[in-house]
């Protein structure tokens, strides 16, 4: 049986839901699952109803691909009350969504590679790849944090 159009029009409107990329983040389970992990996290800040947090989705999934085995991914999904209060207190609001955040341990506000524009996955996997080739890796092929104004481990 066909579906009416109304219910067709409501659908539509429905906001698609981008395939989760990485382990959801709140400000209750960040600092104990990305600020004392010694691996390098990526961590995206969007919304479900984001029209261009739904364009980025798959441009992030796509670095998400390269860069699985050698960083750990996390979301911020602002619906979420305490996710929302997580990027409050990174300061990501003001420069808009989405927003990239790399935690390298340089500092625990992180370091931003997307700040509300959007940026294909070519470009963020080019300026990653070049971030990324000062960081020591685990036994598993993880980046590692470095110190504060050094390196090697944290």
């Amino acid at each position: 049986m066909p579906l009416c159009p109304k219910v067709i029009h409501l659908l539509l409107l429905t906001p698609v839901i981008a395939a989760s990329v990485g382990e959801p983040l709140t400000i209750d389970n960040f600092r104990a699952t990305v600020l004392s992990d010694k691996r390098v996290w990526a961590v995206e800040v969007a919304s479900e109803y984001c029209g261009s947090c739904q364009e980025f989705a798959p441009e992030w999934k796509k670095v998400e691909d390269r860069f699985r085995n050698t960083v750990k991914f996390g979301q911020v999904i602002i619906e979420d009350e305490k996710a929302m209060s997580l990027a409050e207190e990174l300061g990501v609001l003001d420069a808009g969504i989405p927003s990239v955040l790399i935690f390298d341990g340089a500092n625990e506000q992180g370091t931003s590679f997307v700040s509300g524009e959007l940026k294909t996955s070519s470009i963020l996997v080019k300026e990653l790849e070049s971030h990324f080739t000062q960081f020591a890796k685990d036994d598993d092929g993880f980046h590692l944090k470095q110190k504060k104004g050094g390196t090697g481990d944290l």
